[in-house]
């Protein structure tokens, strides 16, 4: 059951060289990130080390193929398209939060101890371990400098190879001496457990975790603010083109631009309006956004006064 209905994306590859014929390839609705674009698609069985795979294609208006393999047989070519390539927005996202929303950003140093039971690789372990490789790979070089010097000299005359006699035996003599060393190092680490718990370690080097709960809280907000500025972005998509860049630039200039607060408690009515913008294409924007906005006759919370927005040039 499981081998038949499982979802397992195999591997992903751009600008694959074995092209497929273009015509093999029908456009198809794909929805991408939530919405729904025109898609060239193709698909095809094949078998990589008896294993058989889906292959999906996706054709590029440039000619460039993109490669999806999959196990999936559930799903159409197109849900499988649609899902691998909305990778793409989550990647923007990740961006955009982390360069405009510092999102992940460390917030605090406060930290919180660990559960004691938990098993850890011991550090005293590690460290003979990287000691012991040390040794491992100056032992190494010194037995092929060996070998290769004997190679070398394996025809010379006795009277010629005099000098590389004494180097030989200085070479013997290190690597013996390393021999001795490796199996020192070896029996020191065997005095060390492999894997200990937080509670065996050292108190000073036992490990804490940093403090997640503000930060949590903290990333919460930065994500309710990303969807907003996000909702507003997409009543721009009639005003500019470029709506997933200029919009969030338009957006970013109202949250920074002064606005003066009128609250009317006679009507019940709280006016925010908005100083001009940069630029008049921006302010015809943000005219309509404000007619939408109060189109909703949204109540300021914990009062009963009804937001109203405006522009100053309104």
């Amino acid at each position: 059951w499981w081998e038949k209905y499982r979802i397992a994306v195999v591997s992903y590859r751009k600008n694959v060289k074995d092209k497929w014929d273009e015509k093999i390839f029908k456009e198809k609705d794909v929805v991408v990130a939530g919405k729904k674009q025109k898609m060239k698609i193709a698909e095809k069985k094949i078998k990589i080390e008896g294993l058989e795979l889906r292959e999906i294609r996706k054709l590029s208006k440039s000619g460039k193929q993109t490669a999806i393999y999959t196990t999936n047989y559930v799903l159409s070519a197109e849900e499988l398209a649609g899902k691998m390539f909305s990778r793409w927005s989550q990647e923007n996202y990740f961006k955009y939060m982390m360069r405009d929303y510092d999102i992940d950003h460390l917030i605090e140093y406060a930290h919180t101890p660990l559960d004691k039971n938990i098993e850890v690789v011991n550090l005293s372990y590690r460290n003979c371990t990287k000691i012991l490789e040390k040794t491992r790979a100056k032992l190494k070089s010194k037995r092929a400098e060996f070998m290769k010097l004997c190679d070398d000299t394996l025809d010379d005359d006795l009277e010629k190879n005099v000098k590389q006699i004494e180097k030989k035996a200085r070479l013997h003599e290190e690597i013996e001496d390393l021999k001795i060393l490796e199996q020192d190092q070896f029996l020191e680490r065997k005095k060390h457990k492999q894997h200990i718990t937080i509670d065996e370690m050292p108190e000073p080097e036992q490990y804490t975790k940093l403090d997640t709960e503000k930060k949590l809280f903290t990333e919460l907000i930065k994500m309710i603010a990303f969807r907003a500025e996000t909702s507003v972005v997409n009543l721009l998509s009639e005003h500019y083109t470029k709506c997933f860049i200029e919009g969030r630039v338009l957006v970013k200039e109202i949250i920074n631009s002064d606005a003066d607060l009128i609250p009317d408690y006679k009507n019940n009515t709280l006016t925010i309006r908005l100083h001009s913008l940069s630029t008049p294409r921006a302010n015809k924007a943000v005219q309509k956004i404000c007619k939408t906005l109060n189109e909703t006759k949204t109540i300021y919370p914990t009062t009963n006064l009804k937001l109203i927005l405006k522009s100053v040039l309104c």
